[in-house]
Order: C-alpha cells, then sequence, then structure tokens
C-alpha cells in the first residue's frame, strides 16, 4: 500500500494550525490513531505569529526544536510520569514533531508525540487514554474523528490528577479487552459450554411461553 502523504518543510509546518509530523521521515501525520503528548517538561512554547494565525514568527525556532529533540525522540520511549525506556523501531516510527494552537491564549506551542494504534479500536484507545493520564497529559487527540479526548484536569496549584471520564472509559475498555483475551485463549469445546450455559441461563430467566 502506497503511502502519499507529504513530506513538509518547516515552513510548511509552521504554518500549520495543528498537526504533526514524523522525526524520522518528514510525512505528514497520518489521520488515524491516538497522538499523544510525552512529558509535559518537553513541550517548548515558542509565542504565537500576529501575521499568521496558528504558525510561528520564526521558522527557524521549529528547525531547532526538531534538531534538539530528534535523538532523543527516536531513542526514548516514556512509560510514566519521569519514566521512560528505550523505544523498539516500530514505537521510533511513531514518535512525531507536533504543533498546535491554545485557543484561549493564541499562543503556539511545539511538542513531541507518540502515535498510539493504527485505527479506532478498544485496545489502541484504552492505551491511548492510559499513556494520557499517566504523562499527565490534560488530553490526548483521536486524529479519525479530529475530536480531542480530555485525560487530566488540572487545579489552579498546576496539579493534575485523572478525569472521571476518561478513568471510566478505560477501566471499561480494559475489561472488554480482558474478558476478550480470555475468550481467544478458551477452547472449542469450552466456548461451546459456555454458550450452553448461557442459553440455559437465558431459558430460566426468561422461559417460553406454552
Amino acid at each position: 500500500m502506497s503511502d502519499n502523504r507529504p513530506v513538509l518543510s518547516d515552513a510548511q509546518f509552521a504554518n500549520l494550525l495543528g498537526g504533526s509530523r514524523e522525526i524520522a521521515t518528514g510525512k505528514q501525520g497520518k489521520g488515524s490513531g491516538y497522538y499523544v503528548s510525552r512529558d509535559p517538561r518537553m513541550p517548548v512554547e515558542m509565542g504565537g505569529s500576529k501575521e499568521t494565525v496558528g504558525g510561528l514568527a520564526d521558522v527557524g525556532k521549529v528547525r531547532e526544536h526538531l534538531e534538539a529533540i530528534k535523538g532523543k525522540a527516536e531513542k526514548v520511549m516514556p512509560t510514566g510520569w519521569m519514566r521512560a525506556r528505550s523505544a523498539t523501531p516500530t514505537e521510533s516510527a511513531n514518535v512525531h514533531q507536533g504543533i498546535w494552537q491554545d485557543e484561549e491564549s493564541k499562543k503556539t506551542y511545539l511538542d513531541v508525540s507518540d502515535r498510539v494504534g493504527g485505527r479506532a479500536s478498544r485496545k489502541s484507545l484504552a492505551e491511548g487514554l492510559s499513556r494520557g493520564i499517566e504523562q499527565k497529559q490534560l488530553a490526548i487527540y483521536a486524529a479519525g474523528s479530529g475530536r480531542v479526548l480530555p485525560t487530566n484536569t488540572e487545579d489552579k496549584f498546576g496539579t493534575k490528577t485523572p478525569n472521571p471520564a476518561a478513568e471510566m472509559t478505560l477501566n471499561y475498555l480494559n475489561k472488554q479487552n480482558a474478558e476478550s483475551a480470555a475468550r481467544r485463549k478458551m477452547s472449542r469445546g469450552a466456548k461451546m459450554k459456555e454458550k450452553k450455559e448461557t442459553l440455559a441461563a437465558f431459558d430460566t430467566a426468561f422461559p417460553r411461553k406454552k
């Protein structure tokens, strides 16, 4: 399957309202999966441009940021708040240089984001939400739907706590994923037995009319 995504120059990238490009290839980020920003100490506030809405006044800042994080981003994979490990080749390919504009302050920011999952699924959404919560991010971005999914809330003192809706959704997804994994390991006989027991319980609860 061919990849027709354009390679974005620093100037093109700097003028995006929001989005990302792969650090390794420079290609525009894929329109699927969940994008999770890394440790909030890493994003760099560059300031907004009055001339270009959502863009940066100095394209050189984009280049400077890319050079500063290129090696680190390809080699390090966060595993929680202030924790990391070496990235696998697949993970390295999903490391992105991100750009976004804060709608309230109108300031433009650069960050490092990891793309989780290739399509919308319970497993990839669960991983995205989990990473967002553990890495103290306020939200993650669902590229497929274009939605911003809140993962933490921040009080006036800057303390971040998991968003209740995100936690509830994550717990539900983890339960569903665990049940699916358990079913895949069941033998055919065990699955048939479970089916018969389920049907018997249904018939007991809702007896047929004679």
